[in-house]
């Protein structure tokens, strides 16, 4: 996990979410149906100083190399399939910007230095949504400690594999 860290989105980020949002690699994942990549970049801005909600740029030695969000379940379309999320959940995307990183195993220590955070500020419950076919996500949530679950609400319009952590007790 060295050299990575994470910091608030902020309205200066536009223009490089823009370029990661319309690369292939986060486009065929995180801009679908009758959503545009500027509705997604809205989505994400829209988080700036939000209270409950959270949005952050990960940088690898100080250089912006992805993005991830907390999202209460509540305020998330993607989690209509969750009939009643836990007190304290939050759903996460994540996705890495610099194509030249993914498969370097970024994914899953992102994914720790997040939940980590989230637990220690209360979380309760992650909660993870990716696309069946999004087989590196998966694997990056499995690594870093998400494990299945199934769905308990309506069927989501994508198949999807439901995931979810929670804090680790140290006795």
């Amino acid at each position: 996990m060295a050299g990575l860290t994470l910091r608030p989105l902020v309205d200066k980020d536009c223009g490089l979410l823009m370029i990661w949002l319309n690369s292939p690699h986060v486009r065929r994942w995180c801009v679908r149906g009758d959503l545009t990549t500027e509705d997604a970049m809205e989505d994400a801005l829209d988080l700036i100083g939000a209270r409950d909600d959270r949005a952050d740029i990960v940088e690898l030695e100080g250089r912006a190399i992805g993005y991830i969000q907390a999202l209460k379940p509540v305020d998330s379309d993607r989690m209509s399939y969750l009939s009643e999320a836990p007190e304290g959940a939050f759903s996460l995307d994540v996705f890495i910007g610099d194509v030249s990183l993914t498969g370097a195993g970024l994914g899953p220590q992102i994914l720790q230095i997040f939940a980590q955070d989230l637990f220690r500020k209360g979380a309760t419950c992650l909660l993870a949504a990716p696309d069946l076919d999004n087989r590196p996500a998966i694997s990056a949530f499995a690594k870093a400690g998400f494990t299945p679950m199934k769905p308990t609400g309506s069927s989501p319009c994508l198949p999807i594999k439901l995931m979810s952590k929670t804090p680790t007790l140290n006795a």
